[in-house]
Parts: C-alpha cells; structure tokens; sequence
C-alpha cells in the first residue's frame, strides 16, 4: 500500500531534520508532494490536489510546527482543498475513512511540553487543531510522529535515532 505525505517545509533544502526525515523513508511506498516546490507562489492547484488526495487511503502531513501550527502554505492548503462539498458538506466527504498521521518536528525539547516545562502543553494539545479537521472530514486520526530539538541541540546520532523510529512509524502506519 502507497502512502502520501504532503510535505509542507518552506525550506526543505536547508531543513537538517525534516530533508533527514524524508530521505530516511524514500521508498517506493511513498510518494512525496512537496507544497513549497510546487507552489512556490502559493497558488494552489486545488482540483489536481483533492484528486490526488482521493488516489491514496493513507496520507502524513510533514512540517515543522512555527508557533505551534503549522507553515503557511500548508494551512492555505487546508483552507483550500479540504473544502465544502469536497472534504465536508451533505452531499460529500471524500476524505471519509482515510487515514491520517503528522510527522511534525518541534525546536524545543520534549520536556518542553510536559505540564511543568517551559511550554507547559502537551504535544497532543498543540495538535488539537489538526485532530479536530480529521473529525470534521470523517478522517482517521492515527496519530503523529514527532522530532524535538529540531534547532536547539538535536546531535547526530539522535537524529539517525529519529529516522530509524520514523520507519517503524511509516512501517505501522501501513498496517
């Protein structure tokens, strides 16, 4: 079974962690549709997108979460593809049972996030936006991968941890 991931980094040539990501799951399972390389002017293709959507069961949303959302592009992807009469509506839901994972990557620590750290909400509760648009499409939210310390101390060898723990994600997803 083939996998989408809408891959939505403003600047994926000089990301160290979402390019690792992706390189590290380059396979023939997954197909990659980078927003930012396609539509660098932010004029989305929107019919091309909803029928590309409809081509795959399984779809990850890559990004790096700015300000605890996510990038531009991708919340005007939202805005314009999920839209009434497509995604959610009387008539239609096209993205109905289709199963939906995050891979996103954090700058903070994990311990950022815990109910004492310096974030003080949980990785879950910043994701609550993205869970609610699953429920809203009659999406199947199956949870998220998450990289911390994207800009503040991830070493090597934990990124090459990372990777690895992304296939098992992507390797469960597929299930």
């Amino acid at each position: 079974m083939k996998i989408l991931t809408i891959l939505s980094h403003p600047n994926l040539e000089n990301s160290r962690v979402n390019k690792a990501l992706k390189q590290a799951v380059e396979n023939k399972n997954i197909v990659f549709n980078n927003l930012y390389e396609k539509y660098k002017d932010f004029n989305i293709d929107v019919k091309a997108e909803q029928e590309l959507l409809l081509q795959y069961e399984k779809i990850i949303f890559q990004f790096p979460i700015y300000w605890y959302s996510c990038p531009p592009l991708l919340k005007k992807y939202f805005d314009d593809v999920f839209a009434y009469g497509f995604a959610y509506g009387s008539k239609t839901k096209a993205l109905s049972k289709k199963d939906f994972a995050f891979c996103i990557s954090f700058g903070d620590a994990k311990e950022s996030f815990l109910e004492n750290g310096k974030i003080a909400f949980s990785v879950d509760e910043i994701l609550t936006p993205f869970k609610a648009l699953c429920k809203f499409t009659d999406a199947n939210y199956k949870g998220y991968f998450a990289v911390f310390k994207a800009t503040h101390g991830l070493d090597d060898k934990e990124l090459n941890n990372n990777c690895e723990d992304y296939k098992v994600f992507i390797n469960n997803f597929i299930k």
